[in-house]
């Protein structure tokens, strides 16, 4: 069951791009999301598909339209799906870049997604997760 849900999470990428990507997408077309989904972000908690679209547009408003990309897909058994995301952002001075880390915990149950909780770093969130 577990692969199911890292390849379903790996599935609903798409659509929290449109959402980064400033897409104004419909509720509709969140079937991956469970209606009461609970999301705990470093920003605060939010509920619901109307929640989960809040939080994605405070990201992009701290971060602005980054090319994010998520990059390692841990699959954490019963606690759910470890994403870890990077963005990468080139500085004002040639040659200088940072990298950002968002890290987070996507837990399902019968297919879909039930609760999102962020870390502030992937030690933080391999740790919650019982990996080093």
């Amino acid at each position: 069951m577990s692969s199911e849900n890292v390849e379903l999470i790996k599935a609903g990428a798409p659509l929290l791009r449109r959402l980064l990507d400033g897409e104004d997408v419909p509720n509709e077309e969140f079937t991956i999301l469970h209606p009461d989904v609970e999301i705990t972000a470093l920003t605060g908690s939010y509920r619901g598909v109307d929640g989960f679209k809040e939080w994605v547009r405070e990201l992009r408003a701290t971060f602005g339209n980054l090319p994010w990309l998520a990059q390692d897909f841990v699959d954490a058994g019963d606690l759910g799906v470890l994403v870890i995301s990077t963005a990468r952002v080139e500085g004002t001075h040639r040659g200088t870049e940072y990298e950002h880390e968002l890290p987070n915990l996507y837990t399902v149950r019968d297919g879909r997604i039930v609760r999102v909780r962020s870390f502030a770093s992937r030690t933080e969130a391999l740790a919650a997760v019982g990996q080093r």
